[in-house]
């Protein structure tokens, strides 16, 4: 699929997001556990064993994984405040603080179109599911985004401003990385690194935002079929 094209789709889907929670806010929970089983799927059979191959030495691949996990606990704990609530965080709601939230979801979305711009470096059909993987996430960085804006008293008009720009920066991203061309091994240190980030956004922060006020075996049922989407899409895409 050409690049442009996932750089619009990466645009509609986190607009898309945001007018869920103006919207349709009811079904958020399912859509941000589907995108959690997406991206723990993609770590796992896609992005870990094409890091692999290319660096060919498990223990570096295994290191470049756990810097990557660690740099965005890192960053979430410090500076993505999205999933922070009142109560845990001990302080008044306040409209610079859905703002300093929406700046750290643009941050990381940012590095999302990274990871699809190097994913096509090494190969259009695996960029293609890492692709899926971070559209899916897009849509749950609308809703995240706008959702906390919006609990921190921002107005709509502000909220849907950071939600545009939140939407153009993973388009950027895709750019720049389309545009670098880097040697195979440093290609698979950037997946191991991104495999890590995935592991982390799916595993320690979409999925306990899923869970967060909807413990329904919907919401599980919808993480499940994020799994089964990337492995049946593996059936069919050969790498």
């Amino acid at each position: 699929m050409n690049i442009y094209i996932i750089a619009l789709f990466t645009f509609l889907a986190t607009i898309f997001g945001g007018f869920v929670v103006f919207r349709y806010k009811s079904i958020f929970h399912s859509i941000i556990a589907f995108s959690a089983g997406i991206f723990l799927a993609v770590s796992f059979f896609d992005l870990i064993p094409e890091s692999f191959n290319l660096i060919n030495d498990f223990r570096i691949t295994s290191i470049f994984i756990a810097l990557g996990f660690i740099l965005f606990y890192i960053l979430q704990r410090f500076i993505i405040l999205h999933a922070c609530e009142e109560e845990d965080c001990h302080y008044q709601k306040h409209e610079n603080i859905g703002i300093l939230s929406a700046i750290g979801l643009i941050f990381h979305s940012f590095l999302d179109g990274l990871a699809i711009g190097f994913a096509f470096n090494i190969n259009p059909k695996f960029a293609l599911i890492v692709s899926i993987a971070v559209i899916a996430h897009k849509i749950g960085d609308g809703i995240g985004l706008v959702s906390m804006m919006l609990h921190h008293k921002n107005s709509k008009k502000r909220s849907w401003r950071f939600l545009i720009i939140d939407a153009v920066v993973p388009v950027l991203g895709i750019l720049f990385a389309n545009f670098i061309r880097l040697p195979e091994i440093y290609l698979g240190y950037m997946l191991a690194f991104f495999a890590g980030f995935f592991i982390y956004i799916g595993a320690s922060d979409l999925l306990p935002e899923a869970h967060r006020e909807n413990t329904s075996f919907i919401v599980m049922l919808a993480t499940l079929a994020g799994f089964a989407f990337v492995f049946i899409l593996n059936l069919f895409i050969t790498v």
